[in-house]
Order: structure tokens, then sequence, then C-alpha cells
């Protein structure tokens, strides 16, 4: 949970929606201002290299981004954030969900592994930078 309330929601959802919060979780992006979908943007970390953001989800209870990587990236990998404000309660949520595989089936020993903390990592920095704790 990130807090309560219409104003927290508002000011987090303008941040994930400029990839502002990926800026301050340490993520590197490369978009046009204000992103949109389709935009290609250029991601640092685990997600290095050229990704497209696939979908904006713009509504009165839900705000999120979902970003893929496209030829030339380290992995085939679809990393997805949204924020929720829940009608009842006024709380914010955030879910973090990154799906990916590597590119090429060689894959050197212990080298998925690592990946994979590294998108958890990723993950962990992004709620952070929302405001979000542990």
């Amino acid at each position: 949970m990130l807090g309560e309330g219409v104003a927290l929601f508002d000011v987090a959802a303008d941040d994930l929606l400029r990839l502002a919060a990926h800026a301050r979780a340490g993520i590197r992006t490369e978009s046009a201002e204000p992103p949109s979908a389709s935009d290609l943007v250029v991601l640092d970390g685990p997600m290095r290299g050229p990704c497209r953001l696939v979908d904006l989800t713009d509504e009165s209870l839900r705000q999120g981004v979902v970003v893929g990587t496209l030829e030339g990236n380290t992995a085939v990998a679809e990393h997805r954030c949204h924020l929720d404000l829940h009608p009842g309660t006024g709380e914010v949520t955030v879910t973090v969900r990154t799906v990916w595989r590597p590119r090429t089936f060689s894959v050197l020993p212990g080298a998925a592994g690592r990946e994979a903390r590294a998108y958890e990592r990723m993950g962990d920095r992004l709620v952070r930078a929302l405001g979000g704790t542990f």
C-alpha cells in the first residue's frame, strides 16, 4: 500500500505515466514527454536496451504502464506497473509484475537467476520511488 487518498493517487499516477518514478528508481528512460502508448523507450537496468511502451492505462481508479522489450534487448520481457485507488477504503496500492525469459536458449550457468533477481530489485526500487514501503 502506498497510502490513502485521491491526492496521493493523482501524484503517484502522474509520476508513473510520465516515467518519472522509473527515473527516480535509477532506471534511465528516453522517451517523448509525455510518453504515449507505442512510444519507443530505452531502459537501463535489467531490461537494457530498446523497449516499447505497450500500453498506458488511464482510468479513474487505475493508472499504469506496460513496457515490452524489443529486438536487441537481453531478454524477452514485459514489465507492468499499475496503481489502484480502492473506492471503499481510499487505499492506493501499487502492483509491479515482470514476465521474462532469456532471448537466447544458450545462457551461462547462473545467469537466469541473476537476471530474475535484477528484475525483482527493479520492481522494488520502482515501488519505493512511488512512495511505497515493504
